[in-house]
């Protein structure tokens, strides 16, 4: 477990810095994850495509993964000048208020890798990711949610390009394999 402290009106304004960054559907915005960058005196708070800095009471190092609309929920809803959080995985407790998800998760700064995601993502960067990340590197920074909504979106998109195509003789295979090496080839 971790413990945070850390001035709400800079956790505000951090999170107001977020904004540009943020899907425009409220649905959208429910799925997205926001990492927690926990350094001695420093707060990064980040989702695909934007980072913003806090100054932060801590002296250790790790990361944490909480859902975005739940941190932005507690932040505006804080009525102290200083937030605390207790962070472990699987639950978040601000005072005696503890909420569980399984999509709370802390790890250690050293078991982590880097997954840069742009602000604008496509579903082939998201689909990428399988070539250069390990599935596990990949559920550590809870994007396996967005990876399984990619791949059923291919799955129905890869279905619909072969019934359009059907009249041509192109099959599933052919369309698949060439969607796949696009993947494959796809830098992040």
């Amino acid at each position: 477990m971790i413990t945070v402290i850390c001035n709400i009106s800079e956790l505000r304004k951090a999170i107001k810095g977020l904004k540009p960054a943020l899907p425009s559907s409220i649905r959208e915005q429910r799925k997205l994850i926001l990492e927690l960058d926990i350094r001695p005196k420093l707060l990064i708070i980040s989702i695909p495509g934007v980072s913003m800095k806090c100054p932060l009471e801590n002296e250790t190092f790790a990361k944490a993964f909480l859902p975005f609309s739940l941190f932005k929920e507690v932040v505006g809803s804080c009525k102290e000048d200083f937030l605390t959080l207790h962070i472990e995985n699987g639950t978040l407790t601000i005072g005696k208020t503890s909420i569980s998800s399984d999509k709370i998760a802390l790890t250690h700064f050293e078991n982590q890798t880097k997954i840069d995601l742009s602000v604008n993502y496509t579903p082939l960067e998201i689909l990428s990711l399988r070539y250069t990340h390990s599935f596990d590197e990949i559920k550590r920074r809870n994007l396996h949610t967005l990876l399984g909504e990619a791949e059923e979106k291919l799955m129905k998109d890869l279905q619909r390009a072969t019934n359009a195509l059907s009249d041509y003789k192109v099959s599933f295979i052919e369309i698949n394999a060439l969607v796949q090496s696009k993947i494959e080839r796809f830098k992040t």
